[in-house]
Order: C-alpha cells, then sequence, then structure tokens
C-alpha cells in the first residue's frame, strides 16, 4: 500500500529498536531518517531499496554495525551515522558507487576504516571528526573526487599517509586537535587546497619547506599549536587570504618574506610572544584585520604601520604598548581601534584626529590622562569607550564637536564635572557615567541631547537632575542606582514618558502615589530596592505595562502584596531579601513565566533540614530524570486545591578537588557558604508553566568525596518555597546544581515527597505535621543506604523496613508532636547526620554534640 512512499522520517522514536523485514519493499523511498532512535541493527534486506538516496542513522547510540547488503544500495548519496556506537565497516561499502557524502562525526568506538574505501570514487564529504582514528589507509587517495576531508579531535591521528598529496580534488583539510607531528613532504601536491587547519594540534612544531607550493590556499589557522617559526617560502602563498597564529606560544616574530603575502587579508597573533612587528609589515597592501590581542611583551609598532592603507582592524588589546607612533593617522581606513587593558598606554598623539574613518575606539583600562583637543576631528566616531580609565579626570571643551558620537562610556573614570558642550552631542544615544564618585550634577540644557536613549548613572553623587530633564523625549532607560545623595527626581512629576527600563536599587527617591506614575505608560522593567523599607510602594501595583520586576535589597521586606493586577509580568527577580518569608502575593499573576530568588534566606529555610552522608545505590533508584518531581493530582492531602506537607531530597556527591581547590578546602571540613541551585518548571492545571530558579544555602555541611551526601527540607507550611501551589498540575524539578566554582559535585537524584500520596500507600499516614517517623518512611521508599562494618570489613545493603529502621536512627530532629521518641538517637555506621531543628527547640540531645549556627538553630552531629 505504501509502494509510493518517497520519504519516511523516524526521528526521535526513542521506543523503535528494529525495522520490519517488509521495508525493502519499499521501492520508491528515496530518503530514510531514523535519526535518535533506538535501532540495533538494520535488516538485511533494506538493500533492496534501490531508490533511497539519503540514509540517516546520527545519534542511534544502540547500533554497532551494518549489514553486509549495505553495498547494493546503490543510488545512496548520503549516509550519516553520527554518534553512532558503529566499530568498523562492512568492506562492501566500497561498492556504494553514488556516495557523495559518509559521515562519522563522534563515532568514538570507531578506530579504522577499510582498504576499500578508496573505491567510493563519487565520494566529495568525509566527516570523521571525534572518532578514535589512529590512521589512514594508504588507498584513500583514491577518493578522487573528495573535496572535504574533516579529521577535528581525532585524538589518536599521530600521522598522514604518504599518499595525502594525491586527493587533487581535496579542497579542505580540517585537522583540528590531532596529534598530527609531522606533515608528509608530498602535502604540497595538494593543488585544489583553500582551507588548511591545523588549530589545537598541541604537537605540531613546524611546517614543511614545501608549504610555500600550495598555491590554491585561502586560509591556514595554525592556532594553538608549537609552531616556532613560519619557514620562509610562506611568502610563496600567493592565494593566501587568512592567516591565524592565535595563542602560538612559541612564536617569537615573522619572516621578513611575510611582506610577500600581497593578498593577505587577515593576520591573526593574539597571544603571541612578540617583542616587535617586522618592518616589512607595511608590504601587505590588503591586510584589513591586525590582530594583536594579549601580545603582553609587544611595547611598540613600527613606524611603517600607517602605510597599511587597507587595515580597517587594528585590535592591540592587552599589550604593553606605552605609545602609538605619529603616522597612525596616516591609516585612512581604519575603522576600529581597540587598546583595552594597554595598561602603559598614558596617552594619544595629536594625530589621532585625522583618523577620519575611525567609527570605534576603545581604551577601556588605559592609563590615559587626558584627551588631545583634535580628538573632535573625528567625524565619523560612533563609539567612545573610556571605561576604568582611573587617571582621566576631566574631558576636553571639543568634545561636543563628535556630531556622529552614539555611544560614550565613561564608566569607573574620575571625572568631576562635564563640559556644558557635551550637551551639544546631538547623535547620543547612550551615555554612561556610572561610578563617577565625584560627579555632583549633569551638564545644562541636558534636553538637548534629543537622542539620547539611555543613561546610567549608577554610584554618583549626583543630588538632582536638571529641571529640563523630563524634556529627553527619546529617553528609554534610566539608571540611578545607589545614587544615595538624589533628591529629586523629574520623571515623577507628570510629564509623558517613554520610558520603559528604570534602576532605582538603593535610592530613596519614590514617588508617594500612583499619580505620580501615571505617565511611565511605556514601563516594561523595574528594579528597585531600599534596605529601610518595610514594604514595597503601592503604586507598583498599577503599571499595568510591567513585564519585568527585580526587588534587590529589600532587607526588611517580609511579605509581598498582592501583584494580580501586573497583568503583563513575565519575570519577578528576589535577590537580597533577607527577611522575606510569604510571596503569597505572586498567585494571581497568570503571566508570570519566571521567579528569580537568590538570598531570600528567610523563605529558603526550612523548618527543619536533615543533612547525612552514606551511599545511595543509584542503580536501584534510577528517578533523577524522571517526567514529574511531583504530580500534584496525585496528592491525596489536598485541601481547597492547596498541596500540603511536601518534603525535598536531594542525593549529590563532591568530586575530587584540583590541587588549587585542595587549599580552599580539605577533607572532613565543615562547608558554611555553600549554595545549591534549583530549577523547576511549576505546571498549571490550564496547560501554561513558569520557571523557577532558587538559590539554596547550606550551612555546615562536610566535605567529603568517600560517601554520598543527603539533603532532606522540610517545607514550611503547605508551599514550595513559599511559592503557591494552588490551581498547580505538578512540579517538575529539572535541574540541581552548584551555584558556586566550588566545591563541585554530581547530583545523583532529586525529588520533592508529599506528606502522603498514592506512591506512598502501604499505610495510612496521620493528617499532622511533618515528624521524624514520616521522613523516615518517604526517603526509605526512595533510598537504599550501604551499611559498612568496619570491624567485619564488609557491607550490606538495606532496604525496606531495614532502611526505614536505618533512616530513624539518622534523623536526630525534634517533632513537635512526637516527643517521646525524639530522644531516640543512635549511630549508624555508615551515615552521619546533622539536623537543622525550628528556631524555637530547646531540647538537647545526650548522645549528640552541639553547637549554633546563627538562626538555624543546633547542629546536631553523631559521634
Amino acid at each position: 500500500m505504501l509502494s509510493s512512499l518517497k520519504n519516511l522520517s523516524l526521528r526521535q522514536c526513542s521506543s523503535l529498536k528494529s525495522l520490519p523485514e517488509s521495508i525493502g519493499d519499499l521501492k520508491s523511498l528515496v530518503t530514510l531518517y531514523l535519526d535518535d532512535t533506538k535501532i540495533e541493527e538494520l535488516p538485511n534486506n533494506i538493500c533492496m531499496l534501490s531508490s533511497l538516496e539519503v540514509l540517516s542513522l546520527s545519534q542511534c547510540s544502540s547500533l554497532k554495525s551494518l549489514p553486509e547488503s549495505i553495498g547494493d544500495l546503490k543510488s545512496l548519496v548520503k549516509l550519516h551515522l553520527d554518534r553512532t556506537k558503529i566499530e568498523e565497516f562492512p568492506n562492501n561499502i566500497c561498492m556504494l558507487s553514488s556516495l557523495k557524502d559518509l559521515s562519522l562525526r563522534q563515532c568514538s568506538s570507531l578506530k579504522s576504516l577499510p582498504e576499500s574505501i578508496g573505491d567510493l570514487k563519487s565520494l566529495v564529504t568525509l566527516d570523521l571528526d571525534g572518532t578514535k582514528i589512529e590512521e589512514l589507509p594508504n588507498n584513500i587517495c583514491m577518493l578522487s573526487s573528495l573535496k572535504d576531508l574533516s579529521l577535528r579531535q581525532c585524538s589518536s591521528l599521530k600521522s598522514l599517509p604518504e599518499s595525502i598529496g594525491d586527493l587533487k580534488s581535496l579542497v579542505t583539510l580540517d585537522l583540528d586537535g590531532t596529534k598530527i607531528e609531522e606533515f608528509p613532504n608530498n602535502i604540497c601536491m595538494l593543488s585544489s587546497l583553500k582551507d588548511l587547519t591545523l588549530k589545537r594540534c598541541s604537537s605540531q612544531k613546524n611546517l614543511p619547506e614545501s608549504i610555500g607550493d600550495l598555491k590554491s590556499l585561502v586560509t591556514l589557522d595554525l592556532d594553538g599549536t608549537k609552531i616556532e617559526e613560519l619557514p620562509n617560502n610562506i611568502c610563496m602563498l600567493s592565494s593566501l587570504k587568512d592567516l591565524s597564529l592565535s595563542q602560538c606560544s612559541s612564536l617569537k616574530s615573522l619572516p621578513e618574506s611575510i611582506g610577500d603575502l600581497k593578498s593577505l587579508v587577515t593576520l591573526d597573533l593574539d597571544g603571541t610572544k612578540f617583542e616587535e612587528l617586522p618592518n616589512i609589515i607595511w608590504m601587505l597592501s590588503s591586510l584589513k584585520v591586525l590582530s594583536l590581542k594579549g601580545c603582553s611583551s609587544l611595547k611598540s609598532l613600527p613606524e611603517s604601520i600607517g602605510d597599511l592603507k587597507s587595515l580597517v582592524w587594528l585590535y592591540l588589546d592587552g599589550t604593553k604598548i606605552e605609545e602609538l607612533p605619529n603616522n597612525i593617522c596616516m591609516l585612512s581606513s581604519l575603522k576600529d581601534l581597540s587598546l583595552s587593558q594597554c595598561s602603559s598606554l598614558k596617552s594619544l598623539p595629536e594625530s589621532i584626529g585625522d583618523l577620519k574613518s575611525l567609527v570605534w575606539l576603545y581604551l577601556d583600562g588605559t592609563k590615559i590622562e587626558e584627551l588631545p583637543n583634535n580628538i573632535c576631528m573625528l567625524s565619523s566616531l560612533n563609539d567612545l569607550s573610556l571605561s576604568q580609565c582611573s587617571s582621566l579626570k576631566s574631558l576636553p571643551e571639543s568634545i561636543g564637536d563628535l556630531k556622529s558620537l552614539v555611544t560614550l562610556d565613561l564608566d569607573g573614570t574620575k571625572i568631576e564635572e562635564l563640559p556644558n558642550n557635551i550637551c551639544m552631542l546631538s547623535s547620543l544615544k547612550t551615555l554612561n557615567l556610572c561610578g563617577l564618585e565625584s560627579l555632583n550634577e549633569l551638564p545644562k540644557p541636558i534636553s538637548n541631547l534629543e537622542s539620547l536613549g539611555e543613561l546610567y548613572l549608577s554610584g554618583t553623587h549626583i543630588k538632582e537632575l536638571p529641571n529640563d530633564f523630563g524634556c529627553l523625549e527619546q529617553l528609554e532607560l534610566l539608571s540611578v542606582k545607589d545614587c544615595h545623595n538624589l533628591v529629586k527626581l523629574p520623571i515623577f512629576e507628570g510629564r509623558p514618558s517613554r520610558l520603559r527600563r528604570i534602576n532605582l536599587i538603593g535610592t530613596s527617591v519614590l514617588p508617594s502615589s500612583y499619580d505620580s506614575l501615571v505617565t511611565l505608560h511605556s514601563l516594561e522593567e523595574l528594579k528597585i530596592g531600599n534596605k529601610l523599607e518595610t514594604s514595597l510602594p503601592p503604586w507598583i501595583s498599577g503599571l499595568q505595562s510591567l513585564e519585568r520586576l527585580k526587588l534587590r535589597g529589600y532587607t526588611r521586606l517580609e511579605s509581598l502584596p498582592d501583584l494580580s493586577s501586573l497583568t503583563n509580568l513575565k519575570k519577578l527577580t528576589l535577590r537580597n531579601c533577607e527577611k522575606l518569608n510569604d510571596i503569597g502575593g505572586i498567585k494571581g499573576i497568570k503571566s508570570l513565566k519566571e521567579l528569580y530568588m537568590e538570598n531570600c534566606y528567610t523563605i529558603t529555610n526550612a523548618r527543619r533540614k536533615i543533612f547525612g552522608q552514606g551511599t545511595l545505590l543509584v542503580d536501584d533508584v534510577g528517578l533523577q530524570t524522571s517526567e514529574y518531581s511531583l504530580n500534584v493530582d496525585d496528592v491525596d492531602d489536598v485541601d481547597d486545591g492547596v498541596c500540603k506537607g511536601l518534603i525535598l531530597c536531594i542525593v549529590f556527591a563532591f568530586t575530587q578537588p584540583n590541587q588549587e581547590q585542595e587549599e580552599v578546602c580539605q577533607e572532613g571540613e565543615l562547608l558554611n557558604d555553600f549554595q545549591l541551585i534549583l530549577k523547576a518548571h511549576i505546571h498549571r492545571k490550564h496547560g501554561s508553566y513558569f520557571d523557577c530558579t532558587i538559590w539554596l544555602p547550606m550551612k555546615g555541611v562536610k566535605f567529603t568525596t568517600e560517601r554520598d551526601s543527603i539533603y532532606i527540607h522540610h517545607f514550611k507550611g503547605s508551599d514550595l518555597f513559599g511559592i503557591p501551589l494552588e490551581g498547580t498540575n505538578a512540579i517538575e524539578i529539572y535541574y540541581v546544581g552548584n551555584a558556586m566554582y566550588w566545591p563541585n559535585f554530581d547530583v545523583k537524584f532529586w525529588k520533592v515527597l508529599s506528606l502522603k500520596g498514592r506512591e506512598w500507600d502501604e499505610q495510612e499516614m496521620p493528617n499532622k505535621q511533618l515528624d521524624c517517623s514520616e521522613v523516615r518512611r518517604m526517603v526509605a521508599d526512595f533510598f537504599k543506604w550501604t551499611s559498612h562494618d568496619e570491624d567485619a570489613g564488609t557491607g550490606s545493603s538495606l532496604s525496606g523496613e531495614d532502611a526505614r529502621g536505618e533512616m530513624w536512627k539518622m534523623v536526630v530532629s525534634k517533632s513537635s508532636s512526637d516527643g517521646d521518641d525524639d530522644n531516640e538517637s543512635s549511630s549508624y555506621d555508615d551515615c552521619e547526620t546533622s539536623s537543622f531543628p525550628d528556631d524555637d527547640d530547646e531540647s538537647l540531645y545526650d548522645d549528640c554534640e552541639s553547637s549554633f549556627l546563627d538562626d538555624d538553630g543546633s547542629l546536631f552531629a553523631l559521634n
């Protein structure tokens, strides 16, 4: 019935393990896509697909071999086997007479190619990236149509066959990341070769003298090799346009013959040890890009640099350049001059103004003390960046003559006042004055900056904005973060505004009512925060167009108001709101897509925390990537649609530290500023969901690489970190990881457990606050721990009632309703625990040592 079928795609059919024998009856089939299936083998009669041109099996991780009959697919043009477990090819693959494209990328089990590979006369592209190929067969030279040969990251490949030079049609040869140590001399016979990549060939120390015979070569990439010098005859590469020597740390100079590369357009010398450039460089008449970033030994440029009439981009970032030669002004085509982090550069030449084509000038982090007056002659300049120029105290009066200037970045300079004629910058769109601690006022009339769209004033000492500030009709972004002296903001005085983004964090100048903000009808983002305030300003609820709200530094704020009126709010960020304990105000925000909480210690704290160590038998669990951590529909204990009684369980294993990290943390040491990041989808019943990202602080966590660590978090009340779950269908935790660079760890398991539900119907659970027995039962249902008898030197697995019993021994926290059982605490051979009970828990445990950790209660550790 499907005799006319031409295209069949079964991509990502993850349960598909085999094809029916009848597949061979699809005589008209042209394309067959089986990517990312569980196919283990292809049926022999696949050879009967006489019209098949494309066979794609990429990501078929269970496929280890091809049938012998594969060679009978006479029409096959494209065969993709990327990331399969193919170990070898059948010899009759050579019979694929029409094959043009063979891709074996990341076939990590493939170590060799059959000798018959050379019989694929039509083959144009051969991709062997990431395979374990150790050598290429000599008869590869017979691939007369081959144009592209890619061997990227073939880390076992150390040499090329002598016959490589016979590939007369070869255009691209990519050896990036191989262990090639030297080239055969006959590589010079690759008469069609245009692109040769040797990037990250860390064993490559030299090029053959014959390299100059590659007359068609256009691109030569030697980044990260150990090349010590270039052969003189490199000058014979008459077609070469791009020469990249970035991070060639052993290369200290260029040959004098470099100037003969008349076609060279790009020369990348980033991170080399060059102390100077040869004077002959001026002969590179076609050079447009010269990059010397990070050449920390380079202190000067040759006088001949000005003769590079075609030069458009000159990158000198991070060099030791002390001054620019005067004749740099002769670079008539130069558009981009970057001198960022040139810490020895103190001045610019007076001739800088003659660079009439200059569009971008980056001087960030230099020691520039002043700008020459004739900088005003840079008639094409769009961007002038002086960020972190800590020696710069003033701007020239002529700055206002830069009529094309669009961006002026003065962040972190020592400028004390701005010249009034800065207001003449009629094209200026972005003005960054962040961190100008000595700046007390803005120039007047500020309204002349008619194109100004973004104004950054964070950290300045400005007391008030000019009265005509409200006339900046194009202004869309205003940041007055940490402007502690600010007493007046004209935007709150009733003039219509196009402002879309405002940052008011750390300022105290706020309107008293929404009436002052009726003109902010375009506001999409508001950042606000004040450590002295205990509540949010009421007018926030009236910002109908608001899409992003960030609350930072509200250290006294305890609850969020009802934010349901923010009908367009998509993202809510809560940072450093340390006393916040109620975020129920987000309940009615139907448009919410993202919730982010960091350093909100009260709401991420727990009524009780349990931390323990042991060995998780992961194979017996296998639950880390379950579709949902908790299906709320499956929870029996639900009142008016609100899920109650949640516990978060996480098992992770610290990894071995490197030498540098060992100095920071030792085995057995307690970590007191360790944080996890938890990311989850909160699925709503009507089909939508929002993402939440939560930083979860951990105090008193014992660092060990010898055992797994378990963390159990009792949620306060019925919500997940304060997130109301009414109308929620499921909680899907999709990521648990490290919030910091160190310590590193691997997460083995995570799950949200409910007080009772269908997964735990073994016995009826009491409807009450969570106590130790409930934790014991729930956790034991998901974990198996290894008990180790030190005297006997043997280990045994615990499961069922035994595991529950051991978990009971493991938990040493107090239950408000089961006081008699609280004193039951005993050692567990392979499981140490710490418990952080309620703040009002004053009981002591005879078998435990205790210490107090701030507001988290007592730390109980079993000996």
